[in-house]
């Protein structure tokens, strides 16, 4: 790793799970980190023991880093089996901001999230979490969101069906992807979802149209 140039390392002890504590860029020449002028040896074991994970840098696709581009800005999606057919609940776009090289922190760092239609328009507004405040325009970039398509957002929920569809044990999954510059939909993260409040503030149902059909299920299935 010492000649590695810029990537991705994150722990991977499950005890971290829900925290992006100790996820960052480096960028490692001659065994140095060029952002914070440490050795890798250094980093590792102060950070990271042996529980951890290097990868390569993902380099959004322009047409999301246009909203910013510190951070590897990410969908959000969850996914439900609701009678024999793949549902998409709500979807969700995570964007850095203030110089952040993360996308969302939750309510520890700043973040923002916007929800963004099948078509790939976002909402006209986002909301901070940290600072409990909403956005109608990035932060940093002055970009307004109402009427912003990401064009090739179709591609990722076409993914996350052929995804849900192999994993028919996991019946709901929360998804996270991106879309690299080469314009190829990548899965970053798979995991238990939890019902967010995000979709209330936005004045959203968590299960939206597929609420009564849930609720209905849940009721009548002992298994």
């Amino acid at each position: 790793m010492s000649n590695i140039g810029e990537i991705f390392i994150k722990p991977t002890d499950i005890y971290t799970t829900g925290s992006a504590k100790n996820c960052r860029i480096l960028n490692i020449v001659n065994g140095i980190d060029i952002n914070s002028k440490r050795t890798i040896k250094e980093i590792i074991e102060q950070n990271y023991n042996k529980d951890f994970v290097v990868q390569e840098k993902i380099v959004c696709h322009k047409n999301i880093s246009a909203l910013y581009s510190k951070s590897v800005n990410t969908f959000g999606l969850t996914t439900i089996i609701l009678n024999n057919e793949i549902k998409t609940l709500h979807t969700l776009l995570k964007i850095g901001m203030a110089g952040n090289t993360f996308d969302y922190g939750g309510a520890e760092k700043k973040g923002l999230l916007i929800p963004i239609k099948e078509d790939g328009t976002l909402s006209d507004r986002a909301f901070c979490l940290n600072e409990q405040k909403e956005y109608f325009s990035h932060p940093d970039t002055n970009i307004t969101f109402k009427d912003y398509k990401i064009e090739l957002f179709p591609k990722v929920l076409e993914t996350a069906k052929k995804l849900q569809s192999c994993i028919p044990w996991m019946p709901f999954c929360g998804l996270d992807f991106t879309i690299n510059e080469q314009g190829e939909v990548l899965l970053v993260e798979i995991e238990m979802p939890s019902c967010s409040v995000i979709q209330s503030i936005l004045g959203e149902s968590f299960f939206g149209d597929y609420t009564d059909q849930i609720l209905f299920s849940l009721k009548n299935n002992k298994n």
